[in-house]
Parts: structure tokens; C-alpha cells; sequence
């Protein structure tokens, strides 16, 4: 890739080459490259050609490191700076499927043209045994590699990151989904027949436990992870406060719970009296059928310990079905359905981010602008009040 340049001239005489970059490691085609040099004599030509295909082909080489070591070594080390489990699980993810058809090319050799043919390959195909990849998680996957590679180039394994000139992944935009007005009514009515369900048999248990689940996601805006970590102490029925401070993720194996959001903050939300009455009869009701040293978690399985959150969408799935909800509808969408109904109703963004755990307004406002059109209309009825009244 190295060798020498043949330059050649279109038939009005402009100066062109064609690249032979070598072999395509996904698709196993040769690499070609094609560029004219409108303007330029033979010499120049021939040094802007020589620029261009180092530009394409890093002279790195530097380390025989294999890509899937050093992905394995830079996912190691997010790890031991306290990345959340679930990101390192999403990075374990990238590093062992999605970057497979590189895993041993030499990091100093890993170009951009071979990235681009691997994120095309991804969105076209998919990774192999599986099914294409959305434009939002190849995009994912590229910010991942460009973290990767500055960090490669950091410990001399390659001379330059690729990434940055590899194809801009435009990201897919999906509306928040929210339960409309119907909808709502219908799941509220579900969740109240089975709270009136107080026997304690495995399935009663698990049914109420998670419609509490329901229930508070609905009313807080909280993560699925993070109301199954819920603890008693987390709950204040007297001054009608809840904190969120933690999530259950799955670790080897097991639920655990997690001392941190996903935000990484601890949020204290007010809980509306509808709620806070729910939340006592349960705890009530768990004290019948749990011992004393098991009454932590409101949120829990038979035996008290953390529900899983694959439990609670579940869970949510089987009322989704059972109502003829919008096929759209899952768990997370009660949080949605939170904070779109706050923000129709004229509540701040500050306050609604604050709320969700979202660490900057920005987010919330990126994620819920289809619904603020009611406030920008009143805004405008406002402005053009003040017009007239100017104008008189």
C-alpha cells in the first residue's frame, strides 16, 4: 500500500489515480480508490496523490496487537474507573460481536476505509447470526471506537485514530412514546383490580408487587432498575418523598442492586398523595406474608429480595396485550408518559428534568419537544397580544 503511485490522465488531460488499498477483511474484495486532480501539473498531482493515500493508509503498524486485545484492555479499564455495569456490558458487547470481523487485524493497521466497510456491513446485515443494526446503535458503536482508538493512540499501539474520518452516522430520531388519555384510563383500572387482590400465593405476590412497580414508574418518572432497588428507608409516607439513589442490574448471573443511577446522581422526588396511599397498604400488605428481616425492598420477589426489572416489563407486556394497548407501549413508556403529562400541564423543564434524573435540561428537551407545541402556541397567542396592544 506503500509502493509506488501511477498516475494517469482523464481525456481532457486531468492528472487521476486509482489506489489498490489492499484487501476488504469483511467483504474480501479488493479496496479501490479513485481521485481527480482538476488544476494541478503531473508533479503536483503526483505529490497530492501520494498525501491522499497516506491520509487513507495510516503508516501505524507499530504494535502486533490485536484489535480484540485492545478492545478487551480499554473496556478493562472503564471498568476499573467505575463505568456503570450495564455500559461495560454494552462495551463487552461491541468489543466481541460487533468489531468480530476486525478482532485480529493490528490495531496500527485498522483503517478508516475498514471501518467504514464494517459500519456499512453492520447496517446493511448486521453482525453475523443476527439482524441489521439501527442507524442509533452503529452510531453508538462508532463513538465507542473513536474512545477506543484516542486511547490506543495514547499508549502507541497506533499512530492516528481512524475513527473521526470514518461516515457520519446520522441518528435515527423516535418520539417519546406515551399512554394517550384512553390508554391510561384502561391500565389504571387494571392496576386497581389487581392491588384488591390481597392473597398472598407466589403469582398474587409477584402481579401486585409489580403493579406497585407500574405504579411508581408512572408517578415518579423513575427507571425500571431503579424502582426495583427501592428500599423502605428510600420511602417517606409522612413527608410523601421518595429518593431514588440506586438500580438492580444483573452481575454474574444474579440481581443485585447498584449503588448508583443511571444518571449517577440521587434524586428525592415528591410523590402525589395517590401514590403515597398505594405504597402504604402495600408495605402493610407485605408485612403479612414477609418476616421482619425481609421487609426492605417495596418492590420485591416472594422471599423479599430486589424484583428483577425483566420481571416489571414483563409484567407491563402481559397488561399491554391483555388491554389491546398500543403495541408501542412498554415500561419505559410510563416514564415517558410522566413527564409528557408534567410538560402539557406547564411544568418547567428544570423541574421535569430534575424529576427524571437527567443531568442536563438539554436531554429532556431533545426527548420531549413533540409535546411542548400547546406552551410555544400560548407563547405565540402571548406575543401577539402584546402586538396589538402595542399597535393601538
Amino acid at each position: 500500500m506503500g509502493g509506488a503511485i501511477r498516475l494517469k490522465h482523464t481525456k481532457d488531460g486531468t492528472p487521476c489515480v486509482w489506489l489498490y488499498l489492499g484487501t476488504d477483511p469483511i467483504t474480501h474484495k479488493p479496496i479501490r480508490r479513485y481521485r481527480e486532480f482538476k488544476g494541478m501539473a503531473d508533479a503536483e498531482a503526483l505529490e497530492a496523490a501520494r498525501r491522499w493515500r497516506d491520509d487513507l493508509t495510516p503508516s501505524a503498524a507499530t504494535s502486533s496487537t490485536k484489535l480484540a486485545e485492545a478492545l478487551a484492555l480499554y473496556v478493562a479499564q472503564l471498568e476499573a474507573q467505575g463505568r456503570s455495569f450495564n455500559t461495560v456490558k454494552t462495551y463487552r458487547l461491541y468489543s466481541r460481536r460487533y468489531a468480530a470481523p476486525l478482532a485480529r487485524v493490528a490495531v496500527g493497521k485498522v483503517t478508516t476505509l475498514m471501518l467504514d466497510s464494517l459500519f456499512l456491513a453492520l447496517l446493511t446485515n448486521g453482525p453475523k447470526g443476527g439482524n441489521a443494526l439501527s442507524a442509533n446503535t452503529v452510531r453508538k458503536f462508532r463513538e465507542f471506537l473513536k474512545g477506543a482508538f484516542r486511547y490506543f493512540v495514547g499508549l502507541g499501539l497506533a499512530d492516528a485514530n481512524p475513527v473521526p474520518e470514518t461516515m457520519r452516522i446520522q441518528p435515527t430520531k423516535h418520539d417519546a412514546h406515551a399512554l394517550d388519555t384512553p390508554d391510561l384510563q384502561m391500565f389504571m383500572e387494571r392496576i386497581r383490580k389487581t392491588l384488591a387482590d390481597t392473597s398472598d400465593t407466589p403469582r398474587a405476590i409477584t402481579r401486585r408487587n409489580a403493579a406497585i412497580g407500574m405504579l411508581t414508574a408512572l408517578h415518579t418518572g423513575a427507571r425500571r432498575g431503579e424502582v426495583c432497588a427501592l428500599r423502605r428507608r428510600d420511602i417517606d409516607l409522612r413527608k410523601g418523598l421518595m429518593t431514588i439513589s440506586g438500580s438492580v442490574v444483573m452481575r454474574d448471573g444474579q440481581h443485585v442492586r447498584q449503588e448508583r443511577t443511571k444518571g449517577k446522581r440521587t434524586r428525592t422526588v415528591v410523590m402525589p398523595a395517590a401514590l403515597c396511599d398505594a405504597l402504604k397498604s402495600h408495605l402493610e400488605w407485605q408485612g403479612g406474608y414477609l418476616p421482619k428481616a425481609d421487609r426492605n425492598t417495596p418492590i420485591c420477589t416472594t422471599d423479599g429480595t430486589h424484583m428483577s426489572p425483566d420481571t416489571l416489563t414483563d409484567q407491563f407486556r402481559r397488561y399491554r396485550d391483555a388491554l389491546g394497548l398500543d403495541p408501542l407501549a412498554t415500561f419505559h413508556g410510563l416514564r415517558h408518559t410522566h413527564a409528557t403529562m408534567l410538560l402539557q400541564g406547564g411544568t418547567e423543564i428544570q423541574t421535569v428534568a430534575e424529576r427524571l434524573g437527567h443531568a442536563q435540561a438539554s436531554t429532556t428537551l431533545n426527548t420531549y419537544a413533540h409535546v411542548l407545541e400547546g406552551r410555544d402556541r400560548k407563547a405565540a397567542e402571548v406575543f401577539d397580544g402584546m402586538v396589538n396592544d402595542a399597535c393601538e
